[in-house]
């Protein structure tokens, strides 16, 4: 990942820039559609091309809930299971696992894991801190090398 500065306002600091990612590059600022379960509703991933998007952004905490890990890994992982060749951007999940945790939900947290009321089928839900890298295992590869790569 490389990110430029092509301009900066000098009174306020406003920037413009580019980011260089694995799938392709973005012109910041842009405009990210969120796709929670990782499609935008009455778009497909062709549309949200069409109309220039260039980055789309997914929800862990619910990729991780439902499909799950192993469809979207069986799939052949995150772009191919999103029908999106460009760049990606994913949370933590960590503000789904405290808001939802609060009220109806319940949220149990151990040394090593979450322990999640189930939305859906299953009562509880184990998520970790390797949850993320299983929705698409290259993704913590990637980002190890390229910490490797800038340490040097």
């Amino acid at each position: 990942m490389k990110f430029e500065i092509l301009i900066k306002d000098r009174q306020s600091n406003a920037r413009a820039g580019t980011i260089s990612l694995p799938h392709g590059k973005v012109e910041t600022p842009s405009f990210v559609p969120v796709g929670t379960q990782a499609s935008v509703k009455a778009l497909s991933s062709q549309e949200l091309k069409e109309i220039g998007v260039k980055i789309f952004f997914g929800n862990t905490y619910h990729l991780f809930l439902r499909p799950g890990a192993q469809v979207i890994q069986k799939l052949g992982g995150i772009h191919k299971f999103m029908g999106w060749d460009g760049p990606i951007m994913t949370d933590s999940g960590g503000f789904q696992v405290f808001s939802l945790g609060l009220g109806k939900l319940k949220l149990k947290i151990e040394k090593e894991k979450l322990k999640i009321a189930g939305r859906y089928e299953t009562p509880y839900e184990n998520a970790s801190p390797v949850c993320a890298g299983k929705l698409d295992p290259s993704v913590p590869i990637r980002r190890l090398r390229m910490t490797f790569k800038e340490s040097k």
